[in-house]
């Protein structure tokens, strides 16, 4: 038997637990894309081994810190968690109110 997830048993459904993970993942990202662009602004020319350059500086750059001991990229995903989860809370509120809407409409057509 499968184990539940946490917001499997909070009564989220897959749509849902998506917006948590997607938030989740994109706040991770975002400390990095942001870094790239930064170093983009600094590159003069827009070869390929620049470009690889670039990504890999920003991966580098925010690796730094999470080996010191610093987990910026856990800071993010906490932030982004947490937008996503707000995010699956309006979802589920008006599925909630969707599915309300619709017993009572059986109820008095019955």
């Amino acid at each position: 038997m499968r184990r539940k997830s946490y917001l499997e048993r909070q009564g989220y459904n897959l749509r849902e637990r998506l917006n948590v993970y997607a938030g989740m993942a994109l706040g991770a990202l975002t400390p990095i894309v942001l870094t790239k662009k930064m170093f983009d602004s600094c590159v003069q020319e827009r070869t390929p081994l620049a470009e690889v350059a670039t990504w890999g500086a920003s991966i580098v750059f925010n690796a730094i810190p999470f080996a010191a001991g610093l987990p910026i990229a856990i800071y993010g995903m906490i932030i982004g968690g947490v937008a996503g989860t707000l995010s699956a809370q309006q979802l589920r509120r008006g599925r909630i109110k969707r599915e309300r809407e619709s017993e009572l409409v059986e109820i008095t057509a019955a």
